[in-house]
């Protein structure tokens, strides 16, 4: 057991991840946080997390598919030889509820998961959130769709927006 143990960490720091964490028996041991990039979290916050992420996701990729049939509705009603103002505007009427239910999802995940953390881990939490908001990042880990770009890295030293595959928000990166 010792020696897998041993086997990971140094797997680890060659990757170049520090990995530390001290082996007691008696403490649930905690684990650099994968979810939110939190670090310290337990297994079962961490699983509570997950859960979270997925339900919203879950939630989200249906309310975007249905988004994308909208935009796709109003587009068809934008070319018509003599549009239909009122049917346009009901449309994108439609398509910003959507919208506005995805991101109250998402701030509900959000508070969901701040719940789970201890003080220290919220610090951290609240940090990253704020960091993602001045990146100018709108999407959350794990959500990024392919061909997009982000911001994530400006103002860190970035030259440019990441593509998609770069973001640590990317669904490609796992």
């Amino acid at each position: 057991m010792k020696t897998k143990i041993l086997i990971v960490g140094l797997v680890l720091l060659l990757s170049g991840v520090v990995y530390a964490q001290k082996t007691d028996s008696n403490k649930p041991q905690p684990k650099q946080g994968v979810a939110c990039g939190i670090q310290g979290l337990t297994t079962e916050q961490e699983n509570a997390i997950k859960g979270i992420k997925k339900e919203m996701h879950e939630l989200n990729k249906n309310l975007k598919a249905d988004r994308d049939i909208k935009e796709a509705e109003l587009n068809k009603l934008m070319i018509q030889d003599k549009p239909d103002l009122k049917a346009i505007d009901s449309k994108i009427d439609e398509i910003s509820a959507i919208k506005v239910q995805i991101e109250k999802n998402k701030v509900h995940s959000d508070l969901k998961i701040r719940e789970l953390l201890n003080e220290e881990q919220r610090i951290q939490f609240d940090r990253k959130m704020q960091e993602n908001k001045k990146a100018g990042c709108t999407e959350k880990e794990g959500n990024m769709m392919e061909n997009k770009s982000c911001n994530h890295n400006q103002g860190q030293g970035g030259e440019a927006p990441m593509d998609h595959k770069q973001c640590p928000h990317s669904q490609d990166k796992k």
